[in-house]
């Protein structure tokens, strides 16, 4: 029944803007989107996941499965139409079949005015905002417009409270950096939906692993509540031991050397941000033994010529192996929204991987992971 949610929106909303669902009925495979803005006599669930989530309601009885959505800016006087309407319904629907899949971004980062460190281009070309609010204003439009429907976006409790209030896409990650907050504290901020990830844990830039003692009550406390964490493996920028933190060790990014992690929580959702980098093949090998163990793949999409290779022989052993529907698109963009451009840019251009592979990688497994369904 291609195009009967579509139809049912345009006529409840002659002339006004939001978004054009195209859905079919046969597939339960299909997923869900979010759906900011829903005709009347068409309610969402009494208890939305994440903010701004919404299964897909009943039409008839009929649960529809959504193929994509289209944002509508806004209707003429025209479109209101019944022929029109039709017209209109029709030719986006043939549209529709070019528009690339939607996208869960499992790794950004967000600021605030005292933690923004940007205004200086990357290597790569990438431009950096002069502020922390343009940052999140330019994050917002690339997440328009590369149709991303969540993002997990890593920072303090205020930097993500800010990302979230500008934007309900946007879920609540808290970052280690290297200050952790009480543990009471964290409890109250997971229970208040203020922290749905906990991540980025960059404690290897301190000289610690996720294996570290200071760690252990946190991650109880995701396994006892459900709440995913991601952990930065692999190494840093150039000179880091020097520039900024003198305990770091390319070799602490090992993800060997967190299993005993992985078999002290065995209901922990636990991600390797960056896929573990050079050490990519421990990743994979890990992957193969703990069912609960995702990977992201970070700056490998788009930070630089050697760390792109490493993405490519990830993505190839881990495909090998049979663990591809654990590797999830992360765009890690820091400072830099231009990343989230060149990450996904990177990812279609690979062609070894499937159409169906991709969609895999850049939605399906973070909606997984981040329990969406």
């Amino acid at each position: 029944m291609v195009g009967h949610g579509a139809l049912r929106f345009l006529q409840n909303y002659p002339g006004g803007a939001g978004r054009l669902l195209i859905s079919i009925t046969a597939d339960d495979r299909m997923h869900h989107h979010s759906h900011p803005t829903l005709p009347a006599g068409m309610p969402g669930p009494s208890r939305p996941r994440l903010p701004g989530y919404r299964r897909t309601p009943k039409l008839n009885g009929i649960s529809e499965h959504p193929i994509c959505h289209i944002r509508i800016r806004r209707l003429t006087g025209s479109a209101s139409n019944p022929a029109m309407r039709f017209t209109l319904c029709f030719f986006l629907m043939l549209q529709a079949c070019w528009l690339p899949a939607q996208i869960i971004d499992v790794h950004l980062h967000g600021y605030t005015d005292q933690d923004y460190w940007g205004g200086r281009p990357h290597p790569s070309g990438a431009e950096s905002p002069p502020t922390a609010g343009e940052h999140m204003r330019q994050t917002i439009a690339l997440m328009d417009q590369h149709d991303i429907e969540y993002a997990v976006v890593s920072g303090s409790p205020e930097a993500t409270a800010q990302y979230v209030a500008a934007d309900p896409r946007f879920i609540p990650g808290y970052m280690d950096d290297g200050s952790l907050i009480p543990v009471s504290e964290f409890e109250q901020l997971i229970k208040e939906g203020r922290i749905k990830v906990f991540g980025e844990v960059s404690g290897v830039y301190r000289g610690a692993t996720l294996n570290d003692s200071i760690y252990q009550p946190y991650l109880a406390l995701c396994e006892e509540y459900g709440i995913p964490v991601a952990y930065h493996t692999g190494g840093g920028p150039p000179m880091t031991p020097y520039r900024c933190c003198p305990e770091f060790r390319i070799s602490l990014g090992d993800p060997f050397l967190i299993e005993d992690v992985l078999v002290r929580y065995p209901r922990l959702q636990l991600s390797l941000m960056h896929g573990g980098e050079v050490f990519f093949e421990h990743a994979v090998r890990m992957m193969t033994m703990y069912l609960h163990l995702y990977v992201d793949l970070g700056v490998l999409l788009w930070a630089a010529p050697p760390v792109q290779d490493y993405a490519v022989r990830l993505l190839k052993l881990a495909k090998q192996h049979g663990v591809l529907d654990r590797v999830m698109f992360g765009s890690d963009q820091m400072v830099w929204p231009g990343g989230i451009t060149k990450s996904v840019e990177f990812l279609n251009s690979l062609d070894f991987l499937t159409e169906e592979e991709k969609r895999m990688i850049l939605y399906d497994n973070a909606k997984r992971f981040l329990k969406l369904e």
